[in-house]
């Protein structure tokens, strides 16, 4: 991953790899496109919704030291329900 990588570029390469680990296993996935999911990131109790052309490795304090995680843009009001959640 390069300083310019993009969240969107992200997403695509753990769908595609999560995709590769489950037909190995033997599972079937509900949905591998990535446009189905979308790059979040999540200091203590805030959780921030990252623009698909955002490139991650740019996030500024406190943003920097969260955690990253790829969510299923439909799940945007779970995330909504468990704490605040809005694009970066």
């Amino acid at each position: 991953i390069a300083p310019t990588t993009t969240a969107s570029e992200i997403v695509a390469l753990v769908t595609e790899r999560l995709a590769k680990a489950a037909t190995e296993s033997g599972k079937a996935l509900e949905s591998n496109d990535p446009e189905d999911f979308c790059l979040t990131v999540v200091v203590g109790s805030r959780e921030r919704r990252l623009r698909d052309d955002f490139p991650p490795m740019k996030l500024q304090n406190p943003w920097g030291d969260g955690r990253l995680f790829v969510r299923r843009r439909d799940n945007v009001l779970a995330a909504l329900q468990r704490g605040n959640e809005t694009a970066v």
